[in-house]
């Protein structure tokens, strides 16, 4: 991804993301994969890899982020990952309930093996991606949105305009 040093916030802080970016996105990654056996699960580590991309996002300019990432490609995974979720539950139903452990009764194995835990690791993984990827559109939605006064009345409208409105003059 091109990170324009014309746009966002000063070099410092672009430079400190660009550093620190990788480690929190990295922390994200564990909390998700490792949710089946500690406290953490797929929200919490779908949070931290949401408020990398909002991170960045501040650092950067948002015009930076929708370049690479915006509201499209998020909105896709978010409803990918919530459709994965609801059909695997589902996929359950064959094998003996709703949300039911498939993966034992395919793929038996004793504990501390790769399908010891089931479909929890997978559970989490989607999760992450539906609640990152969620928070981050509610961000660049909220980030794109101005309440501007249009002849006594207060209205809602995108940044976007404004961008455009710009260029044309």
């Amino acid at each position: 991804m091109k990170k324009n040093n014309r746009t966002g916030m000063s070099l410092i802080v672009k430079n400190t993301v660009r550093m620190v970016e990788g480690f929190i996105f990295l922390f994200g990654i564990y909390l998700t994969l490792y949710g089946h056996i500690s406290p953490a699960s797929g929200f919490s580590g779908g949070i931290v890899l949401g408020c990398v991309f909002i991170l960045m996002t501040i650092a950067f300019g948002k015009n930076v982020i929708l370049e690479s990432f915006g509201k499209t490609p998020a909105y896709i995974f978010n409803c990918s990952a919530a459709l994965l979720f609801l059909v695997l539950g589902c996929c359950g139903i064959l094998f003996g309930g709703f949300f039911s452990n498939f993966l034992e009764k395919i793929f038996p194995s004793a504990n501390f093996r790769l399908f010891s835990a089931g479909l929890l690791p997978i559970y989490n993984i989607i999760i992450a991606v539906n609640i990152g990827t969620g928070l981050f559109m509610v961000f660049i939605i909220l980030a794109v949105r101005r309440v501007i006064e249009i002849d006594g009345t207060r209205r809602l409208i995108s940044t976007e305009f404004f961008d455009n409105f710009k260029e044309k003059n």
